[in-house]
């Protein structure tokens, strides 16, 4: 279930990481930086290290070309 406060939880996460790690956005890439504070909020309740295992094992397989990375 939904509520407000966690839409207002949501938004706080998103201006406190904007402001405190990179200072602005690039409009650009505004649906990346969405995807990261949601995979952050959603996970808020685990570890570090327990973060850090599941981005490993997401990576496994993974590969992404430069003009991929840089939008063209």
């Amino acid at each position: 279930m939904f509520h407000t406060n966690n839409i207002e939880g949501f938004w706080a996460t998103m201006k406190r990481s904007i402001y405190g790690v990179y200072q602005s956005v690039s409009p650009k890439h505004l649906n990346l930086y969405f995807n990261e504070f949601g995979y952050r909020y959603n996970n808020r309740t685990e570890t570090g290290v327990e973060k850090f295992e599941g981005a490993i094992q997401k990576v496994d397989s993974a590969r992404i070309t430069y003009k991929q990375l840089i939008g063209k």
